[in-house]
């Protein structure tokens, strides 16, 4: 979806007025997609406009009226799609959008986080909006939970979600908690919805990860709550090693609310060592932790700003590991969920930084399928979309 604006063609004199006809019968001319409540930003100004907030038609009459009563109309259509303004500055070519599901008819209300099963692809997200957890398989959309532990105890924010498929039976993990509550981290059944509380805190942004700490098999967690990371056993829900306090950085600059995390292994002189990326919503921040011990118990990790030019960060990834990066780092896209873009880190050494697309509203959630496909989600436009690869076999993500 998007922001239509109309121009001085439709508008009058300073002293005329504009409307949105307010959706008539089935008989009238004019109406608006399902569960749709899009309306003129202003009825006073000249050049009003209204943005779109559901994917399908929207068949609009604009009606100018002067000071002496004397009114003009036009009625036009336009069709709502989040993925259709979006665009790839540079790599045009290269990449292309499509909506996998849109809009709040369709069960998709302020989604935040994002995961897939690989075996099925089965795509799971949070809806931070009515506090659903839904499951998006071949267009279709369920729900998994929509109540109990989640809702009952007022945790759950709905901030990110991430799909255990090593763990027998296999496993949804779900975190929650913002200002003003006290929030936990949920194990949660993918079939069933049985939600089990696994960690009291306030967490943000999760990721399944090998670690290279004895090929561990742990779940990420960026505790916002204690700004730190931690690392914990999904067959128990123990933490078995966390960094110490971010906002304790050795360096002077703190980090003030930890949001996004990505893990990546990298091999330093041979030894294989962990890195991790963090955003940081508050200062406009993105950080990697280059400690060769990261994982150690009570580390004080060194923090290195990789760039402090984002814009209200959310989510980063890094890139699938079949990409090769630079000195062992890999490529890092974050969601800058101020600007309605997506942004690359090719180098996380020197910052050096470039909008990946554009044309977002406020995106949020990242996800890689594969080095030929990345996931988004979008609170805004109450989407979420597939960046695909035009010719996967000679330019994808790797290639950026």
């Amino acid at each position: 979806m998007g922001t239509l604006a109309f121009g001085p063609g439709y508008a009058g004199t300073a002293a005329m007025r504009s409307r949105l006809l307010t959706p008539r019968p089935t008989t009238s001319t004019e109406r608006l997609p399902a569960g749709s409540k899009a309306a003129l930003n202003d009825t006073t100004i000249l050049n009003p406009s209204f943005r779109t907030d559901e994917a399908g038609k929207y068949v609009i009459t604009l009606v100018v009226t002067d000071s002496t009563g004397q009114s003009s109309s036009t009625t036009f259509t336009v069709t709502g799609d989040p993925a259709v303004n979006v665009a790839f500055p540079g790599n045009a070519a290269n990449f292309t959008v499509s909506s996998i599901v849109a809009g709040l008819a369709k069960g998709i209300d302020t989604p935040r986080g994002v995961t897939e099963d690989d075996a099925t692809g089965a795509i799971y997200i949070v809806n931070h909006g009515n506090r659903h957890i839904r499951r998006i398989s071949a267009g279709a959309v369920t729900t998994v939970t929509t109540n109990g532990m989640l809702v009952a105890n007022d945790y759950f924010g709905g901030n990110d979600i991430t799909y255990d498929s090593v763990t027998v039976p296999n496993q949804l993990f779900v975190s929650s908690g913002g200002a003003g509550t006290p929030g936990a981290l949920f194990q949660v059944n993918p079939v069933t919805g049985v939600q089990t509380l696994c960690q009291n805190g306030w967490f943000r942004s999760l990721q399944m990860y090998t670690s290279a700490k004895n090929n561990t098999y742990r779940l990420v967690a960026n505790e916002r709550g204690n700004r730190r990371v931690d690392f914990i056993d999904p067959a128990n829900c123990t933490v078995t090693l966390r960094t110490n306090n971010f906002s304790a950085n050795p360096g002077g600059d703190n980090i003030g609310s930890n949001w996004g995390v990505a893990a990546n292994m990298r091999i330093i002189g041979g030894v294989p060592t962990d890195d991790i990326f963090i955003t940081d919503r508050i200062n406009n921040d993105h950080w990697r932790n280059e400690s060769l011990d990261v994982l150690a118990a009570n580390n004080s990790p060194t923090n290195v700003r990789v760039s402090n030019q984002v814009n209200e960060p959310r989510h980063v990834v890094v890139t699938p590991k079949a990409c090769a990066g630079i000195n062992g780092h890999p490529k890092q896209i974050v969601a800058n969920n101020g600007s309605g873009e997506l942004l690359l880190f090719a180098n996380a050494q020197n910052g050096a930084r470039s909008v990946f697309a554009t044309g977002f509203n406020t995106p949020y959630g990242l996800y890689f399928e594969s080095a030929n496909s990345l996931v988004v989600t979008d609170e805004g436009f109450n989407a979420v979309m597939r960046i695909t690869a035009t010719n996967p076999g000679t330019f994808n993500f790797c290639n950026l």
